[in-house]
């Protein structure tokens, strides 16, 4: 688990450059503990998030020990894990169009997967539910974020009740070419019986849903 000291060091070497906007730090697997502290509500509030309306769904943990884990260049021993890397096109104009994408939970609504968020814009401690089918809601949380003017995005965990445990990060990054990339890196294994029956099928359809970002991404951005 990253504790928010030395965590900006970590993603630096992961991708891109440039300090973490913000690092959550949910020891314990609990979030809703740092919820009273001032400085999560005042971001919360600052996205538009109530934090008292989302008090019971916060209660929830992670499913997983090691949350914030995608900041580091090494993942977790025990997981599938990847990290797979799209070029998006090239220049600033680009990068402020795919950052907004990203943030704003547009590339994912528009892959298109059913997202419902506690807040327009990702922020450490917003609530994350996608559901598959329509019919396997996947709650996460926001682990961290990061913002600056070559590198943006964010990471969600499981919670408990996801058919995954696991973690997640989706950044934009502009190398020293003014080119754009999208780097998804993820590590989980399964959780529900359903996803431990799907067997070798689960990694396929991460990588596919990776590289299906990265497809949306580019259309989005152009």
């Amino acid at each position: 688990m990253l504790p928010a000291s030395g965590a900006a060091d970590n993603l630096d070497s992961a991708v891109g450059h440039g300090p973490l906007r913000e690092l959550s730090d949910p020891r314990g697997g609990e979030v809703h503990l740092r919820c009273t502290n001032r400085r999560v509500t005042t971001t919360l509030a600052a996205y538009g998030q109530d934090p008292r309306a989302t008090s019971a769904v916060r209660l929830m943990r992670f499913s997983y020990p090691e949350v914030g884990a995608t900041a580091n260049p090494d993942l977790p021993r025990g997981y599938h894990s990847f990290r797979i890397t799209t070029h998006i096109g090239c220049g600033q104009g680009t990068m402020r169009a795919a950052v907004k994408a990203v943030m704003e939970w547009r590339m994912h609504r528009a892959i298109p997967v059913e997202l419902d968020a506690s807040a327009p814009r990702a922020a450490p401690g917003v609530e994350v539910t996608v559901t598959l089918v329509r019919l396997v809601p996947c709650p996460c949380r926001i682990v961290w974020t990061a913002e600056g003017e070559r590198r943006a995005g964010w990471a969600y965990g499981t919670l408990e009740g996801h058919p995954e445990c696991g973690e997640e990060s989706f950044i934009v990054h502009c190398d020293d070419q003014d080119d754009v990339w999208l780097t998804v890196t993820a590590f989980s294994r399964p959780a529900a019986w359903y996803a431990k029956l799907a067997g070798p099928l689960v990694p396929y359809l991460q990588h596919a849903y990776a590289k299906r970002c990265g497809q949306v991404l580019t259309r989005l951005a152009s």
